[in-house]
């Protein structure tokens, strides 16, 4: 019994650290300028696809069928605010196909929808 008490006291000791990237992204405000935006964005999705590629290969590894269930559980809780913020940035106002930004715009616009679509909101 007290393996089980010791087992859950660890899972929840566990501090989740995100990178700089995606702290950079959640701190982002809406005055930043629009290439900063999307040099940031970039680099938060990057790490975020690179590492649900990561568990997502795991998946089929009988190596980490013991601890699957505990990485995927980690990263749900490390990215759902990235993913929260994500779904609200993909409806940024201001796109009206007329101004020399907004290619730009679009493309941060589509970052943040495939972060969103990609999330894996079933791995509670």
């Amino acid at each position: 019994m007290s393996r089980i008490v010791e087992a859950f006291n660890k899972l929840y000791e566990e501090a989740i650290t995100l990178p700089t990237e995606i702290e950079i992204f959640m701190n982002m405000g809406s005055d930043t300028d629009t290439a900063d935006q999307y040099r940031i964005a970039k680099a938060a999705g990057d790490i975020f696809f690179k590492e649900l590629k990561d568990i997502i290969h795991k998946e089929d590894d009988w190596d980490y069928i013991d601890n699957i269930y505990t990485d995927k559980r980690n990263f749900y809780k490390k990215y759902i605010d990235f993913a929260k913020k994500c779904r609200d940035m993909s409806n940024i106002a201001g796109i009206t196909g007329y101004g020399k930004l907004d290619p730009i715009k679009l493309k941060v616009v589509e970052l943040c929808k495939a972060v969103d679509y990609n999330f894996p909101y079933g791995w509670k």
